[in-house]
């Protein structure tokens, strides 16, 4: 019994600091603004970027990034080929299509796209106000991002 006991205790310890992102959507950025001023992260991505699947998996599973994420900003993890409409800062963005079967949402391209160019993965912060304080599109391994992260 105390056997079992000393296993589920090791246990419970081991995974109470495990970490978790919490990502927010695009419509809930003016509430939580108004509880707390917080730099928004965005991530944008597409189900076909293998660089996207790759800061999915590695990047965005370092707990030093999971709990930065969480505790000092707010985290949008967006799929650029989404098609539902989102509103924020008092616009309207939909989904476009651009031929048969593919298209992008307006939102990826407004914020970022660089000149008339938008590759993935896109990393965004921006500021209190929504506006846009750092762009950068490629891929970011852990070391890389949380460097950027510290610098906001």
């Amino acid at each position: 019994m105390v056997k079992k006991l000393f296993i589920s205790l090791l246990f419970l310890n081991f995974f109470s600091g495990y970490c978790q992102l919490k990502p927010q959507q695009f419509e809930q950025i003016d509430s939580l603004q108004q509880l707390e001023k917080r730099n928004i992260v965005v991530f944008f991505h597409t189900d076909w970027c293998k660089f996207c699947k790759a800061m999915k998996n590695s990047t965005f599973k370092n707990s030093q990034i999971e709990a930065a994420l969480n505790n000092k900003f707010y985290f949008i993890d967006f799929n650029a080929e989404q098609k539902q409409v989102v509103i924020f800062d008092n616009r309207t963005f939909k989904y476009k299509n651009n031929g048969i079967s593919s298209g992008i949402h307006e939102i990826a391209f407004a914020l970022a796209s660089e000149g008339k160019q938008l590759n993935f993965p896109a990393i965004l912060i921006l500021n209190p106000k929504n506006e846009i304080i750092f762009r950068y599109n490629g891929f970011l391994n852990a070391v890389e991002f949380l460097k950027i992260l510290k610098k906001f």
